[in-house]
């Protein structure tokens, strides 16, 4: 996905941190061990929230810490987090949304995106098909909404909300599949609805510079008619414009959020959704693409 939904990390104890960062490289663990080790490289901090909020909700959590040794990190053992349903389902939705998302590049992209994203695509479908044998309906749903999403941008549409609906509800599905019991399905639904919105909306803002120097659709400049070389101003409006938006966007995650009934881990997903959600957004609207600042794990 875009790597948006992370903690803030100079917000969590030591120990908080460290499970997250268990989590994390369980699910990278998870990726290798199910599609090959070349899938550790769809690893996203947006499917490590998605494996811990499963393992968050579950009534009767199946789940253990081990040490082991990674190749990426192989002077000393690290905490990982042991297969579980949660890592599993995760592990599977990274790999079909990161098919879609370099099908995406290679239709639209910039020429760069679109020569890298060709060599991908081959990899990228096989993770796809992999992933689609064991998820078959999420997989038919997330191909029908992801095509909605490329026709959205094909037509250049003007407007953010509607642009960002196939990824919102892709993330509601998703979500959704977490849920026990009727009723936690429908909350998960509805935050994970917010949740896609608010990523989506991020990523264009994130986006923003790069799109207008390229010429490349992006729905809020669109809206404005700012194709043409926007001035810094310009863009710096557009940013403030699209505040409001997503300050309300979070808002409802959060009161969402409050409805879950969290058994395990909340410290550590209230920081994502309070503390880091926001982190985030602040350093996009301030033009400091995030993109740009990876957190080492």
């Amino acid at each position: 996905m875009f790597g948006y939904v992370r903690p803030l990390q100079s917000e969590l104890k030591v120990k908080e941190y460290e499970i997250y960062k268990a989590v994390y490289c369980g699910l990278c663990k998870e990726l290798k061990r199910r599609y090959g080790f070349s899938a550790s490289f769809v690893l996203s901090y947006d499917f490590s929230f998605l494996a811990l909020l499963q393992m968050g909700l579950a009534q009767h959590p199946a789940f253990h810490f081990d040490r082991e040794r990674c190749p990426f990190h192989p002077t000393a053992r690290r905490g990982v987090c042991a297969s579980n349903e949660g890592l599993a389902f995760a592990a599977g939705m990274s790999c079909l949304t990161f098919y879609h998302k370099v099908a995406d590049n290679r239709a639209d992209g910039r020429f760069f995106q679109r020569a890298g994203s060709a060599l991908l695509l081959p990899f990228a479908a096989r993770l796809h098909r992999k992933a689609a044998r064991e998820y078959p309906e999420q997989a038919q749903e997330i191909a029908g909404l992801m095509a909605r999403q490329s026709q959205l941008e094909a037509s250049h549409c003007p407007r953010p909300d509607e642009a960002a609906e196939p990824t919102a509800l892709t993330l509601s599905s998703l979500c959704k599949a977490l849920g026990e019991d009727e009723r936690s399905q429908r909350v998960l639904s509805r935050f994970g609805y917010f949740l896609g919105r608010w990523v989506y909306l991020c990523d264009a803002l994130d986006d923003l510079q790069e799109d207008a120097a390229q010429g490349s659709y992006n729905p809020y400049l669109t809206r404005r008619g700012l194709m043409a070389s926007p001035t810094p101003q310009e863009l710096g409006e557009l940013r403030q414009e699209a505040a409001g938006s997503l300050n309300l966007t979070l808002a409802e995650l959060e009161k969402t959020y409050d409805l879950l009934t969290i058994r395990q881990f909340r410290p550590i997903l209230d920081n994502i959704v309070s503390l880091g959600l926001r982190s985030v957004q602040l350093r996009i609207l301030s033009g400091k693409q995030k993109k740009q600042e990876p957190e080492a794990i």
